[in-house]
């Protein structure tokens, strides 16, 4: 079952391999993509090009 993922802090989303990955000052996470509903944010992020096309492959609908 998908699920929708909040991201409240400022970060970076890129895509490494066949996955998301999201780096804070804090923590580094990997989200799959097979469990991404949708993404809601909050905060100050950044994406790369090869991040939004991916999540436009796998119709995951990013929010900012």
């Amino acid at each position: 079952m998908k699920r929708n993922y909040y991201i409240m802090n400022n970060g970076r989303i890129s895509r490494k391999d066949n996955t998301l990955f999201y780096v804070t000052d804090d923590d580094k996470r990997h989200i799959p993509v097979n469990d991404i509903d949708a993404i809601y944010c909050f905060g100050e992020n950044d994406f790369n090009s090869k991040a939004v096309n991916f999540l436009a492959q796998n119709n995951i609908t990013i929010h900012l």
